[in-house]
């Protein structure tokens, strides 16, 4: 937060606490990819979903990408390394929001 100054009435300079427009906080982002089965029967690749993913982090005011997480395997198990890391980063509190490709990555 910076003090500017600005004069009062009686000539004198008095200090006020502004918070500029430009020092709202970042909203940290991450990206989880996943492919269902195998990447060539898969209508969204992994690189697709991550473009889109990217590109919408980029549409958002003051929203930045930190963290990327990927698993090329089933997910019918939560016992995928892209997903444990994404979980422990969560608990850690290394980012805001975790974005996926849709509901059933």
């Amino acid at each position: 937060m910076k003090e500017v100054m600005y004069p009062r009435r009686s000539g004198r300079l008095t200090q006020k606490r502004v918070t500029p427009i430009s020092e709202k906080p970042t909203v940290r982002v991450a990206i989880y990819t996943r492919i269902s089965t195998n990447e060539e029967n898969q209508p969204y690749s992994l690189e697709a979903q991550r473009k889109h993913l990217v590109q919408f982090v980029e549409s958002q005011p003051k929203w930045l990408q930190t963290h990327f997480f990927t698993d090329q395997i089933t997910g019918t198990t939560s016992k995928r390394p892209g997903l444990q890391a994404a979980l422990l980063a969560a608990k850690n509190g290394e980012f805001d929001v975790l974005l996926i490709y849709r509901i059933d990555r």
